[in-house]
């Protein structure tokens, strides 16, 4: 485990408003007159934030809502609780969150492995689906704040392969202020952990804003061999800022170095009759390093209608690259001796386009004595994977007692993940929320359809799938106290299986869960 030192590096220009007490003479010189204090709250990037809490959030409903009136459990990993812990990496992050299991930071961001209540988790930036999360998919110097919605989110989310089932990790990035400041960065640690890192903020006019932050890591670690070197970079123009009409335009780019790390297998460390090096770095320790690459463009425009209406259209372009380079084993026990594995060279590489389009139109309204706000809107999105599997025999080693790796050749003999394959999700959905007092209701509908279509021409086959389905959502909030309520709900989710192989049609996976608390 890191143990990060920050340099708190540069501050220009800032500004800021805290709790203030004044002291001063009366009009008549005498006394002393005492001010109460000035608490300011405003809302940053959709949430109300105090502190390590946050009072208000739009991931679980799209909509400004307090978290004590929201049916579903989410938790907020604050933008001073990420700095407080000198979090380094989103899995360490995702520490906080209960039931949530982060991507081992060593393996190849390639494909998304964090798990929440025991599902895959989908990933998202801004509202919009990550599901390629290659790059540095581990930096944190363009993050505001993190928003873990648990269980299915099928109303709102539709992204990627389908509406997520465990839920949803909502990274929400930093974008331009009406000030100007820069900051400058230090971060270091143990295993030669070196981070500096950037965010500078300019207001170039009454109305339109510019950011720009990002970090470069090199680090080793624990284990022999590893090196990694990673870094992002996200600049940002805000248009029309203070004004009806807003646009935001946001870049992303992104990379990460290594040699591909797969772990130890199961015998030899808690299971056998013999010991493997808790550090041990399996095969060719003069392995070409892995890499995988994203560049990323999004477009986010909103505009008032008048102080009741408005509507938020996103839309996102991206390009990734994964060049996965190993030497591996493929079983948990020895295949090849009493503590030998065979191994083999593999090589994958892959590119994906994305296109994600989402669009809402929000609605705030009384009827008698009660509160309202309508959301409808609309979603589309479509990944182009194209990716191959190369795999030939290397050889054979001792893990217990490890010597003479064989080298690690190109191979030549295509393996098992040949393909080509097109991912779409769409849907149309509408939710209402509902207020009397201290009830909250909420209630919506996803149309939600499914495509995929994946192709290998080498292995000759071409599986298909599509679905619609009405996905539902409901929930009930009462406010108990001030600080306490309890809540119920329900909802579904429905997504496809990527990157399979079928023997049979495939069908999707779907999730149906009661929520309360």
């Amino acid at each position: 485990m890191k143990h990060p030192l920050t340099l708190a590096g540069l501050l220009l220009a800032s500004t800021s408003l805290c709790a203030t007490t004044a002291h001063g003479q009366d009009a008549t010189g005498f006394g002393t007159i005492t001010l109460d204090p000035i608490i300011i709250q405003g809302l940053e990037n959709g949430a109300v934030i105090d502190g390590y809490r946050a009072n208000t959030v739009s991931s679980a409903t799209r909509t400004a809502t307090p978290l004590q009136q929201t049916p579903q459990s989410v938790q907020v990993l604050s933008p001073e609780l990420l700095e407080d812990q000198a979090v380094t990496s989103m899995s360490e992050a995702l520490g906080n969150v209960s039931g949530a299991q982060g991507t081992i930071p060593l393996q190849t961001p390639a494909f998304e492995s964090t798990l929440l209540r025991g599902f895959p988790a989908e990933f998202y930036r801004d509202g919009i689906t990550s599901y390629i999360n290659t790059g540095d998919a581990n930096a944190m110097a363009g993050v505001e704040r993190i928003e873990v919605l648990k269980g299915p989110n099928a109303i709102l989310y539709g992204g990627g392969v389908g509406t997520p089932l465990g839920g949803v990790v909502n990274i929400v990035t930093k974008k331009p202020a009406p000030e100007n400041f820069t900051e400058l960065g230090l971060t270091f640690g143990a295993n030669g952990y070196v981070e500096p890192s950037f965010d500078i903020n300019r207001q170039l006019s009454d109305t339109v804003l510019f950011r720009m932050n990002g970090s470069y890591v090199r680090s080793e670690a624990d284990q022999d061999v590893i090196e990694t070197d990673r870094y992002s970079f996200s600049p940002s123009l805000t248009f029309g800022s203070g004004t009806d009409t807003r646009l935001t335009v946001q870049g992303y780019a992104s990379r990460w170095e290594q040699q591909e790390y797969q772990g130890l297998p199961a015998v030899g460390t808690v299971a056998g009759d013999f010991d493997i090096d808790r550090n041990l770095y399996i095969g060719d320790p003069e392995i070409p390093d892995s890499h995988t690459e994203t560049r990323k463009l999004t477009f986010t425009l909103e505009h008032d209608f008048n102080d009741r209406w408005s509507n938020r259209t996103q839309f996102r372009y991206g390009k990734n690259e994964v060049e996965q380079i190993t030497q591996i084993i493929l079983t948990n026990e020895p295949d090849a001796g009493t503590s030998d594995w065979s191994l083999y060279n593999s090589y994958v590489p892959g590119e994906q386009t994305e296109y994600s389009f989402n669009t809402s139109f929000e609605g705030r309204f009384s009827t008698g004595a009660w509160d309202h706000v309508l959301l409808f809107g609309a979603d589309y999105s479509r990944i182009e994977d194209y990716s191959l599997m190369y795999m030939d025999y290397a050889g054979t080693n001792d893990l217990a007692n490890p010597s003479g790796w064989p080298a690690w050749i190109m191979p030549s003999t295509l393996a098992m993940g040949e393909g080509n394959g097109t991912y779409t999700t769409s849907g149309v959905f509408a939710q209402m929320q509902s207020s009397l007092g201290r009830l909250h209701l909420l209630g919506g509908l996803r149309l939600a359809h499914l495509e995929t279509i994946y192709d290998s021409e080498g292995f000759g086959r071409r599986d298909t799938l599509k679905e619609t389905k009405i996905l539902p959502r409901i929930g009930a909030v009462l406010d108990l106290t001030d600080q306490w309520s309890a809540f119920a709900g329900y909802s579904e989710g429905m997504k496809a299986n990527a990157f399979y192989f079928y023997s049979s049609s495939p069908k999707p996976e779907s999730n149906r869960q009661p929520r309360s608390g």
